[in-house]
């Protein structure tokens, strides 16, 4: 029953890459589902972190654990271990020997693998630079047990992406405050959807000399701030990806999304399907 009660917390992390789609009509416009991981190309001035091989070690960490969904006693006895090392707590001769002995083992699953490679990058570099700090904390909020409410995590909170399919408080469009979490879902994407149809600029369709569907996919943030930032967009005509950034970014302000009362940033995105009549 113990493990049983912390693969629930892990499980969070199945939900991670299912980003809920938000529905937006234009003129002859409608948006369908797409795949949230999609790679879009940066229109915008939101700051690209640089990717060190241990960052790229905790995201493939990351990544194997929302692909699970859930973890066995060994996994989370590495993932327990790991904290250890990230607080520097009780870092003595015992803690050492764990180590050596966890990453010792011949018998692995592809996570503890993959823990194993982020605790060799560990011992190779010798130091954990800011940026490799926040992505394993970001790691470990999830996995750790009341993570939200720890302190020591408490610095990275501003960093952190909670997906909206796991948030206890979705970020809250203006006039939408005084319904129910479910209600306030569908009052965002109907006011969205609504913003985007009014300021859409459709004559793109003529100047272009566009024919047929034309899809956009925007990416976007709302921080915890309840801004909208990061807007990223992509599509085979640079004008469309230019107008559904300019129009992404004249939303209004959101009331921040919370999550075990903290806020957070909440990502969204948003595909369009940009269909001219005949």
């Amino acid at each position: 029953m113990l493990q049983k009660s912390k693969s629930k917390q892990v499980k969070l992390f199945k939900y991670a890459l299912l980003i809920p789609m938000l529905v937006a009509m234009l003129v002859y416009t409608s948006c369908m589902e797409t795949n949230p991981a999609t790679t879009i190309s940066d229109n915008s001035n939101e700051v690209i972190q640089q990717k060190t091989p241990l960052i790229t070690k905790v995201k493939a960490l990351k990544h194997q654990i929302e692909i699970q969904g859930d973890v066995n006693e060994v996994e989370e006895r590495g993932l327990k271990l790991l904290l250890d090392v990230v607080k520097g707590e009780g870092f003595n001769q015992a803690l050492v020997n764990d180590i050596q002995d966890y990453t010792s083992k011949g018998s692995q699953t592809e996570l503890t693998k993959k823990i194993v490679e982020v605790f060799e990058e560990i011992q190779v570099q010798g130091n954990i630079n800011e940026n490799e700090d926040i992505e394993i904390k970001k790691l470990l909020v999830f996995t750790s047990d009341n993570g939200f409410e720890d302190p020591f995590f408490a610095d990275i909170i501003k960093h952190l992406d909670v997906p909206f399919g796991i948030i206890d408080q979705v970020p809250v469009f203006p006039g939408c405050e005084d319904l129910t979490v479910e209600e306030q879902k569908k009052c965002m994407s109907k006011n969205i959807a609504m913003h985007i149809n009014k300021n859409f600029n459709t004559k793109l369709a003529d100047s272009l000399n566009l024919k047929g569907k034309q899809r956009i996919n925007v990416i976007f943030k709302i921080s915890i701030d309840g801004d909208v930032v990061g807007v990223r967009s992509r599509s085979a005509h640079p004008e469309l990806e230019k107008e559904a950034i300019r129009v992404v970014k004249t939303l209004p302000r959101f009331k921040p999304g919370e999550h075990k009362g903290k806020q957070v940033n909440v990502p969204y995105s948003l595909p369009i399907i940009f269909a001219i009549a005949e």
